[in-house]
Protein backbone atom coordinates (compact mmCIF):
# COMPACT_ATOMS: atom_id res chain seq x y z
CA UNK A 1 0.00 0.00 0.00
CA UNK A 2 2.64 2.35 0.76
CA UNK A 3 4.23 1.57 -2.48
CA UNK A 4 1.22 2.95 -4.16
CA UNK A 5 0.14 5.64 -2.43
CA UNK A 6 3.63 7.07 -2.94
CA UNK A 7 3.83 6.23 -6.96
CA UNK A 8 -0.11 7.91 -6.85
CA UNK A 9 1.15 11.04 -4.30
CA UNK A 10 4.00 11.95 -6.36
CA UNK A 11 2.07 11.61 -9.58
CA UNK A 12 -0.42 14.14 -8.41
CA UNK A 13 2.42 16.36 -7.49
CA UNK A 14 3.79 16.08 -10.87
CA UNK A 15 0.22 17.26 -12.23
CA UNK A 16 -0.02 19.95 -9.76
CA UNK A 17 3.83 21.43 -10.93
CA UNK A 18 1.81 21.26 -14.00
CA UNK A 19 -0.75 23.14 -13.72
CA UNK A 20 1.65 25.37 -11.55
CA UNK A 21 3.64 26.07 -14.88
CA UNK A 22 0.74 27.13 -16.65
CA UNK A 23 0.28 23.95 -18.67
CA UNK A 24 -0.83 24.91 -22.14
CA UNK A 25 -0.35 29.27 -21.31
CA UNK A 26 -4.29 29.27 -20.73
CA UNK A 27 -3.69 29.96 -16.78
CA UNK A 28 -2.11 33.14 -15.97
CA UNK A 29 -2.89 33.84 -12.53
CA UNK A 30 -1.42 31.79 -9.13
CA UNK A 31 -0.35 28.91 -8.90
CA UNK A 32 -3.61 27.99 -6.63
CA UNK A 33 -5.64 29.08 -9.35
CA UNK A 34 -4.85 26.67 -11.17
CA UNK A 35 -5.88 23.87 -9.30
CA UNK A 36 -9.82 24.70 -9.23
CA UNK A 37 -10.21 23.98 -12.86
CA UNK A 38 -9.27 20.38 -12.33
CA UNK A 39 -13.03 19.10 -12.62
CA UNK A 40 -13.15 19.55 -16.63
CA UNK A 41 -10.01 19.79 -18.25
CA UNK A 42 -8.25 18.35 -15.29
CA UNK A 43 -9.18 14.65 -15.44
CA UNK A 44 -8.23 14.69 -19.13
CA UNK A 45 -4.78 15.74 -18.45
CA UNK A 46 -4.79 13.21 -15.82
CA UNK A 47 -5.10 10.58 -18.44
CA UNK A 48 -2.97 12.31 -21.66
CA UNK A 49 -0.43 12.11 -18.35
CA UNK A 50 -0.79 8.12 -18.09
CA UNK A 51 -0.60 7.80 -21.31
CA UNK A 52 2.57 8.78 -21.77
CA UNK A 53 4.16 7.81 -18.13
CA UNK A 54 2.34 4.14 -18.57
CA UNK A 55 4.13 3.72 -21.72
CA UNK A 56 7.74 5.02 -20.78
CA UNK A 57 6.91 3.36 -17.31
CA UNK A 58 6.51 -0.33 -18.81
CA UNK A 59 9.42 0.24 -21.39
CA UNK A 60 11.66 1.55 -18.91
CA UNK A 61 10.87 -0.76 -16.09
CA UNK A 62 11.27 -4.24 -18.98
CA UNK A 63 15.17 -2.37 -19.59
CA UNK A 64 16.24 -1.90 -16.10
CA UNK A 65 14.99 -5.79 -15.42
CA UNK A 66 16.64 -7.29 -18.81
CA UNK A 67 19.51 -5.36 -19.56
CA UNK A 68 22.38 -3.77 -17.87
CA UNK A 69 22.36 -0.51 -16.06
CA UNK A 70 24.62 1.35 -18.67
CA UNK A 71 22.60 -0.29 -21.78
CA UNK A 72 18.88 0.35 -20.14
CA UNK A 73 19.79 3.92 -19.28
CA UNK A 74 20.76 4.32 -23.26
CA UNK A 75 17.80 2.70 -24.58
CA UNK A 76 15.36 4.12 -22.36
CA UNK A 77 16.40 7.63 -22.70
CA UNK A 78 17.14 7.12 -26.48
CA UNK A 79 13.34 5.90 -26.64
CA UNK A 80 12.11 8.63 -24.80
CA UNK A 81 13.25 11.02 -26.98
CA UNK A 82 11.68 9.25 -30.20
CA UNK A 83 8.57 8.66 -28.32
CA UNK A 84 7.95 12.24 -27.38
CA UNK A 85 8.72 14.40 -29.93
CA UNK A 86 6.33 11.73 -31.86
CA UNK A 87 3.94 13.15 -29.00
CA UNK A 88 4.80 16.57 -29.63
CA UNK A 89 3.31 16.28 -33.34
CA UNK A 90 -0.29 15.95 -31.47
CA UNK A 91 0.29 19.93 -30.37
CA UNK A 92 -0.82 20.69 -26.60
CA UNK A 93 -2.34 17.25 -25.83
CA UNK A 94 0.97 15.57 -27.04
CA UNK A 95 3.06 17.73 -24.97
CA UNK A 96 1.16 16.73 -21.64
CA UNK A 97 2.12 12.91 -22.88
CA UNK A 98 5.21 13.96 -23.50
CA UNK A 99 5.66 15.20 -20.09
CA UNK A 100 4.46 12.29 -18.53
CA UNK A 101 6.73 10.46 -20.43
CA UNK A 102 9.63 12.06 -19.01
CA UNK A 103 8.61 10.46 -15.35
CA UNK A 104 6.94 7.32 -16.83
CA UNK A 105 10.85 6.72 -18.15
CA UNK A 106 12.62 7.44 -15.16
CA UNK A 107 10.09 5.87 -12.53
CA UNK A 108 10.56 2.51 -15.13
CA UNK A 109 14.51 2.73 -15.14
CA UNK A 110 15.47 3.53 -11.69
CA UNK A 111 12.38 2.39 -10.21
CA UNK A 112 12.10 5.82 -7.81
CA UNK A 113 8.31 5.34 -6.61
CA UNK A 114 9.40 2.33 -4.95
CA UNK A 115 12.79 4.20 -3.40
CA UNK A 116 10.35 6.75 -2.58
CA UNK A 117 7.82 4.04 -0.99
CA UNK A 118 10.51 2.52 0.94
CA UNK A 119 12.24 5.37 2.30
CA UNK A 120 8.65 6.48 3.48
CA UNK A 121 7.77 3.82 5.24
CA UNK A 122 10.85 3.44 7.25
CA UNK A 123 10.95 7.33 7.50
CA UNK A 124 7.41 7.53 9.46
CA UNK A 125 8.50 4.63 12.17
CA UNK A 126 11.73 6.40 12.81
CA UNK A 127 10.04 9.94 12.67
CA UNK A 128 7.31 8.53 15.53
CA UNK A 129 10.37 7.29 17.27
CA UNK A 130 12.98 10.30 17.08
CA UNK A 131 9.67 12.22 18.71
CA UNK A 132 8.82 10.42 21.53
CA UNK A 133 12.79 11.47 22.58
CA UNK A 134 13.05 14.69 21.64
CA UNK A 135 10.05 17.30 20.79
CA UNK A 136 12.75 19.20 18.34
CA UNK A 137 11.48 16.42 15.40
CA UNK A 138 8.05 17.56 15.20
CA UNK A 139 7.41 17.75 11.56
CA UNK A 140 6.20 21.73 11.97
CA UNK A 141 9.40 22.27 13.32
CA UNK A 142 11.35 20.76 10.59
CA UNK A 143 8.80 21.99 7.56
CA UNK A 144 9.24 26.16 8.80
CA UNK A 145 13.12 25.59 9.14
CA UNK A 146 13.11 23.84 5.66
CA UNK A 147 11.01 26.49 4.42
CA UNK A 148 13.27 29.47 6.04
CA UNK A 149 16.37 27.97 5.06
CA UNK A 150 14.85 27.74 1.48
CA UNK A 151 13.85 30.92 1.14
CA UNK A 152 16.86 32.41 2.44
CA UNK A 153 19.39 30.20 0.31
CA UNK A 154 17.34 31.09 -2.93
CA UNK A 155 18.10 35.43 -2.47
CA UNK A 156 21.50 34.78 -1.35
CA UNK A 157 22.63 32.52 -4.54
CA UNK A 158 20.35 34.78 -6.78
CA UNK A 159 22.82 37.76 -5.82
CA UNK A 160 25.84 36.05 -5.72
CA UNK A 161 26.12 37.11 -1.70
CA UNK A 162 27.95 33.99 0.47
CA UNK A 163 28.14 36.80 3.48
CA UNK A 164 25.06 35.24 5.53
CA UNK A 165 25.18 31.68 4.20
CA UNK A 166 27.49 30.45 7.02
CA UNK A 167 24.53 31.19 9.26
CA UNK A 168 22.68 28.25 8.03
CA UNK A 169 25.37 25.82 5.57
CA UNK A 170 27.38 23.27 6.87
CA UNK A 171 31.50 24.34 6.53
CA UNK A 172 31.93 21.93 3.80
CA UNK A 173 28.66 23.21 2.00
CA UNK A 174 29.49 26.74 2.57
CA UNK A 175 33.03 26.41 1.14
CA UNK A 176 31.42 24.43 -1.81
CA UNK A 177 28.75 27.37 -2.84
CA UNK A 178 31.90 29.91 -2.25
CA UNK A 179 33.68 28.44 -5.01
CA UNK A 180 30.92 27.87 -7.00
CA UNK A 181 29.58 31.79 -6.78
CA UNK A 182 33.48 33.19 -7.48
CA UNK A 183 33.10 30.58 -10.64
CA UNK A 184 29.95 32.56 -11.26
CA UNK A 185 31.64 36.01 -11.07
CA UNK A 186 34.31 34.93 -13.43
CA UNK A 187 32.01 34.45 -16.17
CA UNK A 188 30.23 37.54 -14.66
CA UNK A 189 27.07 35.71 -14.16
CA UNK A 190 24.24 35.81 -11.77
CA UNK A 191 21.76 32.84 -11.68
CA UNK A 192 18.72 34.55 -10.35
CA UNK A 193 15.82 32.52 -9.10
CA UNK A 194 12.62 34.04 -9.43
CA UNK A 195 9.46 33.95 -7.24
CA UNK A 196 10.06 30.39 -5.87
CA UNK A 197 7.05 29.08 -4.85
CA UNK A 198 7.30 25.50 -2.22
CA UNK A 199 4.26 23.58 -3.15
CA UNK A 200 5.17 20.68 -0.78
CA UNK A 201 7.65 19.10 1.77
CA UNK A 202 7.77 15.48 2.63
CA UNK A 203 10.24 14.37 4.92
CA UNK A 204 12.14 11.53 3.55
CA UNK A 205 14.60 10.32 6.19
CA UNK A 206 15.65 11.07 9.66
CA UNK A 207 18.94 10.29 11.37
CA UNK A 208 18.49 10.52 14.94
CA UNK A 209 21.58 9.27 17.04
CA UNK A 210 22.30 9.93 20.79
CA UNK A 211 24.84 12.58 19.47
CA UNK A 212 22.81 15.42 18.22
CA UNK A 213 25.29 16.77 15.94
CA UNK A 214 24.64 13.64 13.96
CA UNK A 215 21.62 14.25 13.90
CA UNK A 216 20.25 14.46 9.92
CA UNK A 217 16.93 14.67 8.21
CA UNK A 218 16.13 15.00 4.54
CA UNK A 219 13.26 16.56 2.89
CA UNK A 220 11.31 16.42 -0.67
CA UNK A 221 11.20 19.76 -1.55
CA UNK A 222 8.56 20.49 -4.76
CA UNK A 223 8.82 23.88 -5.96
CA UNK A 224 8.21 26.30 -9.36
CA UNK A 225 10.38 29.17 -9.84
CA UNK A 226 11.65 31.00 -13.10
CA UNK A 227 15.32 29.94 -13.73
CA UNK A 228 17.18 32.87 -15.04
CA UNK A 229 20.84 33.26 -16.04
CA UNK A 230 22.25 36.88 -16.13
CA UNK A 231 25.53 38.42 -17.97
CA UNK A 232 26.12 41.13 -15.20
CA UNK A 233 28.78 42.87 -17.17
CA UNK A 234 26.28 43.86 -20.14
CA UNK A 235 23.40 43.32 -18.14
CA UNK A 236 21.93 40.60 -20.80
CA UNK A 237 19.54 37.77 -20.01
CA UNK A 238 21.17 34.66 -21.37
CA UNK A 239 18.35 32.08 -20.46
CA UNK A 240 15.40 32.25 -18.47
CA UNK A 241 12.51 29.68 -17.89
CA UNK A 242 9.76 28.82 -15.75
CA UNK A 243 10.99 25.45 -13.68
CA UNK A 244 9.61 23.15 -11.61
CA UNK A 245 11.57 21.18 -9.23
CA UNK A 246 11.91 18.07 -6.94
CA UNK A 247 14.85 18.22 -4.98
CA UNK A 248 16.13 16.68 -1.56
CA UNK A 249 17.35 19.12 0.81
CA UNK A 250 19.83 17.16 3.84
CA UNK A 251 20.18 18.58 6.98
CA UNK A 252 22.49 18.35 9.51
CA UNK A 253 22.20 19.09 13.43
CA UNK A 254 25.22 21.78 14.96
CA UNK A 255 26.98 21.44 17.93
CA UNK A 256 24.62 24.30 19.10
CA UNK A 257 21.52 22.32 17.93
CA UNK A 258 20.99 24.61 14.96
CA UNK A 259 19.87 22.62 11.61
CA UNK A 260 22.35 23.38 8.94
CA UNK A 261 21.69 22.75 4.97
CA UNK A 262 24.78 20.23 4.40
CA UNK A 263 23.69 19.20 0.26
CA UNK A 264 21.16 20.06 -2.02
CA UNK A 265 20.09 17.19 -4.64
CA UNK A 266 17.28 16.70 -7.49
CA UNK A 267 15.10 13.79 -6.81
CA UNK A 268 15.45 13.13 -10.50
CA UNK A 269 19.25 13.09 -10.67
CA UNK A 270 19.85 10.27 -13.13
CA UNK A 271 21.90 7.79 -11.14
CA UNK A 272 24.21 7.32 -13.79
CA UNK A 273 25.56 10.82 -13.29
CA UNK A 274 26.61 10.42 -9.91
CA UNK A 275 30.51 8.97 -9.59
CA UNK A 276 31.07 8.33 -6.26
CA UNK A 277 34.11 7.38 -7.17
CA UNK A 278 34.55 10.48 -8.82
CA UNK A 279 33.16 12.12 -5.41
CA UNK A 280 35.93 10.36 -3.34
CA UNK A 281 38.60 11.77 -5.93
CA UNK A 282 37.96 15.34 -5.26
CA UNK A 283 37.35 14.44 -1.47
CA UNK A 284 41.21 13.35 -0.81
CA UNK A 285 42.15 16.74 -3.18
CA UNK A 286 40.39 18.47 -0.46
CA UNK A 287 37.92 19.80 -3.42
CA UNK A 288 34.42 19.39 -3.98
CA UNK A 289 31.71 17.42 -6.65
CA UNK A 290 28.86 18.11 -8.50
CA UNK A 291 27.21 15.79 -10.80
CA UNK A 292 26.02 18.21 -12.74
CA UNK A 293 26.04 21.95 -13.10
CA UNK A 294 23.98 21.96 -16.41
CA UNK A 295 24.74 24.98 -18.66
CA UNK A 296 25.66 27.42 -15.51
CA UNK A 297 29.43 27.72 -16.17
CA UNK A 298 28.71 27.61 -20.05
CA UNK A 299 31.51 29.57 -20.86
CA UNK A 300 30.23 31.52 -24.26
CA UNK A 301 33.60 32.78 -26.10
CA UNK A 302 36.13 30.62 -27.70
CA UNK A 303 36.55 27.85 -30.25
CA UNK A 304 35.76 25.16 -27.92
CA UNK A 305 32.62 26.31 -26.95
CA UNK A 306 31.50 27.90 -30.37
CA UNK A 307 28.57 24.72 -30.53
CA UNK A 308 27.79 25.31 -26.85
CA UNK A 309 23.93 26.25 -25.93
CA UNK A 310 22.54 27.66 -22.62
CA UNK A 311 19.50 25.43 -21.29
CA UNK A 312 21.09 22.06 -23.84
CA UNK A 313 24.60 21.65 -23.78
CA UNK A 314 25.87 19.90 -20.12
CA UNK A 315 28.31 20.31 -17.92
CA UNK A 316 28.69 17.59 -15.36
CA UNK A 317 31.02 15.47 -13.45
CA UNK A 318 32.26 18.80 -12.03
CA UNK A 319 35.38 19.38 -9.49
CA UNK A 320 35.98 22.97 -7.91
CA UNK A 321 38.79 23.79 -5.81
CA UNK A 322 41.45 25.79 -5.27
CA UNK A 323 45.94 25.72 -6.22
CA UNK A 324 47.49 28.61 -4.35
CA UNK A 325 44.42 30.65 -4.24
CA UNK A 326 43.83 30.12 -7.74
CA UNK A 327 40.26 29.08 -8.50
CA UNK A 328 40.83 25.53 -11.05
CA UNK A 329 37.99 23.60 -12.31
CA UNK A 330 37.49 19.89 -13.52
CA UNK A 331 34.77 18.97 -15.74
CA UNK A 332 33.27 16.56 -18.79
CA UNK A 333 31.92 19.02 -21.40
CA UNK A 334 29.34 17.75 -23.96
CA UNK A 335 27.94 20.08 -26.49
CA UNK A 336 24.88 18.34 -27.57
CA UNK A 337 23.92 16.07 -25.12
CA UNK A 338 20.84 14.66 -26.82
CA UNK A 339 22.34 13.78 -30.00
CA UNK A 340 25.88 13.62 -29.39
CA UNK A 341 26.29 10.98 -26.53
CA UNK A 342 29.21 9.27 -27.38
CA UNK A 343 32.65 9.21 -25.77
CA UNK A 344 34.29 11.35 -29.21
CA UNK A 345 31.45 14.41 -28.17
CA UNK A 346 32.29 14.39 -24.75
CA UNK A 347 35.55 16.78 -23.85
CA UNK A 348 37.08 16.48 -20.50
CA UNK A 349 38.32 20.40 -19.31
CA UNK A 350 40.70 21.89 -16.54
CA UNK A 351 40.06 25.69 -16.47
CA UNK A 352 41.97 28.49 -14.72
CA UNK A 353 41.48 31.78 -14.52
CA UNK A 354 45.17 34.42 -14.99
CA UNK A 355 46.03 37.21 -14.35
CA UNK A 356 46.46 38.83 -17.86
CA UNK A 357 44.41 38.71 -20.90
CA UNK A 358 46.02 36.49 -24.48
CA UNK A 359 43.32 37.25 -26.96
CA UNK A 360 41.98 34.08 -28.39
CA UNK A 361 44.35 31.21 -28.85
CA UNK A 362 44.26 27.83 -29.75
CA UNK A 363 47.49 25.21 -29.43
CA UNK A 364 46.72 21.65 -31.01
CA UNK A 365 48.12 18.72 -32.26
CA UNK A 366 48.53 19.04 -36.13
CA UNK A 367 45.11 17.63 -37.94
CA UNK A 368 44.12 16.58 -41.26
CA UNK A 369 41.42 19.58 -41.25
CA UNK A 370 43.76 22.04 -39.78
CA UNK A 371 41.73 25.26 -40.53
CA UNK A 372 38.55 23.58 -38.62
CA UNK A 373 37.66 25.44 -35.42
CA UNK A 374 39.87 28.12 -35.92
CA UNK A 375 36.84 30.87 -36.76
CA UNK A 376 38.72 34.89 -36.79
CA UNK A 377 41.77 33.07 -35.85
CA UNK A 378 45.63 33.33 -37.79
CA UNK A 379 48.10 30.71 -37.90
CA UNK A 380 51.41 31.03 -36.07
CA UNK A 381 54.57 29.78 -37.24
CA UNK A 382 56.59 29.06 -34.03
CA UNK A 383 60.66 29.26 -34.08
CA UNK A 384 61.00 25.68 -32.94
CA UNK A 385 61.31 22.99 -35.67
CA UNK A 386 60.20 19.74 -34.06
CA UNK A 387 57.18 21.79 -32.58
CA UNK A 388 56.04 22.98 -35.70
CA UNK A 389 55.98 19.81 -36.81
CA UNK A 390 53.89 18.24 -34.42
CA UNK A 391 51.33 20.95 -33.41
CA UNK A 392 49.59 23.97 -34.58
CA UNK A 393 48.85 27.54 -33.34
CA UNK A 394 46.37 29.58 -34.05
CA UNK A 395 45.77 33.18 -31.89
CA UNK A 396 44.08 36.23 -32.63
CA UNK A 397 46.39 38.84 -31.64
CA UNK A 398 50.17 38.04 -33.03
CA UNK A 399 51.63 39.97 -30.23
CA UNK A 400 50.22 38.63 -27.38
CA UNK A 401 50.62 35.06 -28.46
CA UNK A 402 54.48 35.65 -28.32
CA UNK A 403 53.85 36.40 -24.67
CA UNK A 404 51.59 33.27 -23.63
CA UNK A 405 54.19 31.55 -21.05
CA UNK A 406 52.93 28.18 -22.15
CA UNK A 407 54.20 28.62 -25.49
CA UNK A 408 57.96 26.99 -24.28
CA UNK A 409 59.70 23.63 -25.94
CA UNK A 410 59.82 22.04 -22.35
CA UNK A 411 56.16 22.20 -21.31
CA UNK A 412 54.84 21.10 -25.28
CA UNK A 413 57.16 17.90 -24.51
CA UNK A 414 55.46 17.86 -21.57
CA UNK A 415 52.41 17.57 -23.46
CA UNK A 416 53.05 15.38 -25.82
CA UNK A 417 54.45 12.94 -23.06
CA UNK A 418 50.74 12.73 -21.62
CA UNK A 419 48.75 9.60 -21.73
CA UNK A 420 46.46 10.72 -24.21
CA UNK A 421 45.95 14.41 -26.08
CA UNK A 422 45.95 17.48 -24.74
CA UNK A 423 45.01 20.49 -26.37
CA UNK A 424 44.91 24.08 -24.77
CA UNK A 425 42.74 27.11 -26.05
CA UNK A 426 42.97 30.85 -24.13
CA UNK A 427 40.06 32.91 -24.18
CA UNK A 428 41.14 36.57 -22.96
CA UNK A 429 42.36 35.19 -19.08
CA UNK A 430 40.91 31.94 -18.85
CA UNK A 431 42.99 28.74 -20.10
CA UNK A 432 41.46 25.67 -20.77
CA UNK A 433 42.81 22.32 -21.48
CA UNK A 434 40.89 19.67 -23.01
CA UNK A 435 40.91 16.00 -24.18
CA UNK A 436 38.31 14.38 -26.62
CA UNK A 437 37.15 10.99 -26.58
CA UNK A 438 38.15 9.77 -22.84
CA UNK A 439 35.69 9.81 -20.15
CA UNK A 440 35.82 11.49 -16.58
CA UNK A 441 37.83 9.42 -13.97
CA UNK A 442 39.94 9.68 -11.23
CA UNK A 443 42.73 8.98 -13.85
CA UNK A 444 42.17 11.24 -16.23
CA UNK A 445 41.09 14.11 -13.62
CA UNK A 446 44.97 13.22 -11.78
CA UNK A 447 46.56 13.70 -15.37
CA UNK A 448 44.73 17.14 -15.80
CA UNK A 449 45.71 18.36 -12.64
CA UNK A 450 49.38 17.29 -12.81
CA UNK A 451 49.46 19.15 -16.26
CA UNK A 452 47.89 22.16 -14.53
CA UNK A 453 50.81 22.04 -12.12
CA UNK A 454 53.17 21.60 -14.47
CA UNK A 455 51.78 24.83 -16.12
CA UNK A 456 51.19 26.98 -12.83
CA UNK A 457 55.04 26.22 -12.41
CA UNK A 458 55.75 27.22 -16.14
CA UNK A 459 54.28 30.78 -15.76
CA UNK A 460 55.21 30.86 -12.12
CA UNK A 461 52.01 31.06 -10.26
Amino acid sequence: MIYFASMFLSISWLLELFAVAGGGGSSSGGGGSSGSSSGGSGSGIEILFFVGYGLMHVIGAFLRKKTKPVTANILGWSIFLVVSILFTFLGFYGWIMAFGAIFGTGSGLYNWFNFIAKKIGITKQKHELALKKDSSWDIKLLNDQTAKTFAQFQADWSNNDTSSMGNYLSLGYLKHNELMVMALRQLNRRNVVNHPTITRQALIDISDVDDNTQDRYIMLVTFSAEDTLYDTKNNELLYSARTNFQEYWKFIRSSDSKWLLEGISQMTEDPYMRNNVMAQFALTKKYYYSPDWGWLLLPRRGQLFGSGKFGTSDINNHIIGQYKDILIQLYNYIPSPSSDSSASSNYIIAQVALPKSYGNIVVRKKRLLSFVGTKDLKRVTMEWGDFNKRYEVWASDMERVTSFELLNPSFMVKLQELPFEVNIEVVDNIVYLYSSKISATPQTYETMLGILDAAFKEMRM
